[in-house]
């Protein structure tokens, strides 16, 4: 009963560490598309998937993502980069359940 509580234990210790260290990776990938869309310098689709290391799936959940948050993330053809409209004040991101960053997978 002891080596299971123990094993469970450490078990479960394990596997927060782990989901914390995939949160923490997909909260960062998300404040990097905020940052260059302020910056009007993410590049296309390709680009910017290329550029963060993930899939194009990805880059377009996590845009999908930031918009259902209320930031009006647009892609601009002139700029060839998505965009934050001038002047755009946009609310704090909320990392509010697990279940929504499983989504950006």
């Amino acid at each position: 009963l002891v080596t299971f509580l123990h094993f469970h234990t450490l078990y479960s210790r394990v596997f927060y560490f782990l989901f914390m260290d995939f949160y923490n990776h997909k909260k960062q990938q998300i404040e990097r598309v905020l940052y260059l869309a302020e910056r009007e310098s993410t590049g296309n689709l390709s680009e910017l998937s290329r550029r963060l290391e993930i899939s194009e799936r990805t880059v377009k959940r996590i845009v999908q993502y930031l918009r259902d948050e209320g930031i009006p993330i647009v892609f601009c053809r002139k700029a060839n980069s998505y965009i934050l409209p001038n002047n755009t004040v946009y609310p704090p991101l909320k990392y509010r359940t697990r279940i929504k960053i499983r989504h950006l997978i």
